[in-house]
Parts: structure tokens; sequence; C-alpha cells
């Protein structure tokens, strides 16, 4: 599902116009942004863990200059759904 099918399905369950949804998914995947770049954990009961994860700087080869390379140390994000997601997901098969 991409952005605008969950907004077409956001104002279809709720009776939103679409503009309205859209704004409303808008401000909620900023604020999430926004707190995570702040190195903070979103947690969604009955969804998921949104939570930053640290990596160190690595060292890897590049086999089209045959150099040893190094990765720099980045931020990424992890994601743990619930037991209760995990659940509806699995009654589904």
């Amino acid at each position: 599902m991409n952005k605008d099918q969950l907004i077409s399905k956001i104002s279809t369950k709720t009776g939103m116009e679409t503009s309205h949804a859209k704004a409303a998914l808008d401000h909620i995947l900023s604020l999430l942004s926004d707190h995570l770049s702040e190195k903070n954990t979103v947690i969604a009961r009955g969804f998921g863990t949104l939570k930053p994860v640290f990596r160190k700087s690595r060292k890897f080869y590049n086999p089209t200059t045959k150099t040893v390379m190094e990765a720099p140390p980045k931020v990424a994000v992890s994601f743990k759904p619930s037991p209760s997601l995990i659940q509806r997901i699995n009654r589904r098969r």
C-alpha cells in the first residue's frame, strides 16, 4: 500500500474528505519523523515500536575499485511489530 492508497482508505473509513485525510496523515508522519530525528523511540500500542539504532562505522571491500573503504557511522530506524500485530498477520494466512 502506498501513501495515496492509505489516504484513500482513511478517507473511506472515517468519512473525511480526502484533502483532510491527506493533511492528517502528513501531520502524523511529520510528528513521527521529528520525534525519530531527535533519537527518540515511538511506541504505538497494538502496532509496534520504531526505534533509532546507532550503526558504527565499518570497513567494506569495493570490488569495482578493489579498495577497502569505510562506511561512516549512521542512525537507522528499526521496527519491531507488537505481538497483537503479529497475531493479526498470522491469522490471515
